[in-house]
Order: C-alpha cells, then structure tokens, then sequence
C-alpha cells in the first residue's frame, strides 16, 4: 500500500507539474525522505523517484544553493545505500546525478527578495552587465566542491553495499554533467578518483584494498574513459604521465613519490588507453615511456605486475 501511495505522489507530482504549490511539494519530500531509510527496497526505490523524477524535474522546486545543502541532502541519501539491492542503487545514483547536475546552473535570484536583487544586481554592474539582475554566471558549485562532497561519501560510507552504490552515484554524476564537464577537468577528476584508491582509511586492510582498487579502476576506466574523445584520450595520457608517473620517485626532498596503489591504477588506465588510442598513442611517447622505464625500478611486485602489462599494450 505504501508503495502505491508512493507511485501515487509521483503521478501527482508529474501532472501537476510547475503548478504544484511550495507547502505540496515540502509535504512529498518529507514523506520521500522518510522512505529513503525504510526497511522494504521497494520503499526505498520508490522514495528516490518521488525526489528525482517528480520534484526535482517535473515541479518549479529549486535546487539547494549552498555547499553545506548539497552536502546534506546527498549525506542522507546515502542511507538508502546500507544493504540496498541493483534497483535500490540505480535509483539513488540517478537521483544523485540530477541533484548535482542542478548544481552547475546559474542560481536564480527570487524576484520578491530585494536584498538578494541588490546583490546580484551589485554583482552583475562589476561584471559589466547591469541589465540581468536576476541570475548570475556562477554556478551554485564549483567543480571542487562537487569532488570533495562525492569523495567525503566515501569516506563516511560504513560498508561495502554503501561504497559499491556511491561509486554507481560518481559515474551517474559523471554522466549526468556531460563529455565536456570530464574532458574539461580531467586532471581534477582522474586525481579525485585515484586518491580514492590510495585513502589509507579507505585501504586499512587487504579486502578493503582491493574493493577501492575495483571501484575506482571502474570509474576512471569504464566510466570517465568510455566519455574522452581521441583528443581527450591524449590529454588524459599526457595527465596521467607528468601528474603520476614522472613523480616516481621523488627526486627532491620536499617531493612526494605517488603510493603504490594509486601507481596501479594510473598504470591500467595508460594501458587502457595506449589500447584505445593505438597508433595515435605516438604523440605522447616521449611523455609515457621515459616514466614507464624509470619505474621498472620499484620494488613493488602489484606495481610491476601492472608495470608489465602496460609495456605490453
């Protein structure tokens, strides 16, 4: 019956559209996110459409306008995540992916507040256009706060069912803000997904080590990979080469050699791409191969496992 009602609320929602009022719209969210947590999966999967397909798309609700909301919406979303099936972290991943997408538009000053109109209008005569008071070109995230909210997930998930469903939630994310958002800030992406894999709270023990060392192999490989074009490609080779490799090992004292696991994953992801790249691969060879012989030197056997078969692609 609860989930009846739930599907219910969500056809509501979609017909009434922009006409639904504010006090409507609160009413079904505090029902959705009492759902979210619910023991039934059904419950759950019901609740994250309720949010997703019918407020935050169908109705005039607007997005949260501060880091710290971002922040705490997605935190409590994540509670769907604990012991939650394939259906269950599909639908948490979609609704994550339109809550942070909605993050990269420019917030919309409310007509009615003139505080706010002052301000946006004080900000848009600096920025030499006076006439559009209403929104501003900033969007309401940067991309470093959007990395740092997705990786502090990780670091408060308490289980592998949690950890499992916030990388499904990264890569609907990725996908969500499009091929130029990822080929854009590559170097920003690729290091908040291999720092992942290094988190020592995240590897404290051997099993741990190898879930981090999948999960993100899967994002950085079969999710923000699959997105690069040919020149994208090149210029993640590129990345991956001077930001990881060549800093192996460190040379000056102040220098910080890469850790082993995030060597790894750097070293199947240049292995993947030389693959995709094939031929192309040539004009970043002088940038890969000098890094890739120096490494032959680490005493690390998972790093010259992955060592090899990148010198095999």
């Amino acid at each position: 019956l609860r989930y009846e009602t739930l599907i219910s609320l969500t056809r509501a929602l979609k017909g009434a559209g922009k006409s639904s009022t504010d006090l409507m719209i609160k009413d079904f969210l505090k029902i959705a996110k009492s759902g979210l947590t619910d023991k039934m999966l059904l419950i759950r999967v019901a609740s994250a459409e309720v949010i997703h397909i019918a407020v935050y798309t169908c109705t005039s609700q607007p997005p949260p306008m501060k880091a710290d909301e971002y922040d705490a919406l997605l935190n409590f979303t994540t509670k769907a995540l604990e012991g939650a099936n394939y259906s269950v972290r599909r639908a948490v991943a979609s609704l994550f992916g339109t809550i942070v997408g909605l993050s990269q538009r420019p917030p919309l000053t409310p007509k009615g507040s003139p505080k706010r109109a002052a301000k946006a209008g004080a900000a848009d005569s600096s920025a030499g256009n006076p006439g559009d008071v209403g929104a501003s070109d900033v969007n309401i995230l940067t991309v470093d706060e959007i990395l740092a909210i997705l990786s502090s997930l990780f670091a408060k998930a308490t289980s592998n069912d949690a950890k499992v469903g916030i990388a499904e939630a990264f890569a609907a994310t990725f996908k969500q803000l499009g091929i130029t958002f990822v080929e854009s800030h590559y170097p920003a992406v690729s290091k908040t997904i291999i720092d992942l894999a290094a988190n020592p709270k995240l590897t404290s023990t051997k099993q741990d080590s190898i879930l981090m060392r999948n999960l993100c192999g899967f994002l950085l490989r079969d999710v923000v990979g699959k997105m690069l074009s040919e020149a994208g490609q090149i210029a993640a080779l590129k990345e991956l080469g001077t930001g990881w490799l060549r800093k192996w090992p460190a040379v000056m004292a102040n220098d910080v050699a890469p850790p082993d696991l995030a060597l790894i994953c750097v070293l199947h992801e240049v292995a993947a791409l030389l693959v995709d790249l094939g031929p192309a691969a040539s004009v970043e060879q002088d940038t890969i191969v000098e890094p890739l012989v120096i490494l032959m030197g680490h005493t690390s056997r998972s790093v010259n496992l992955a060592l090899s078969w990148c010198l095999m692609c």
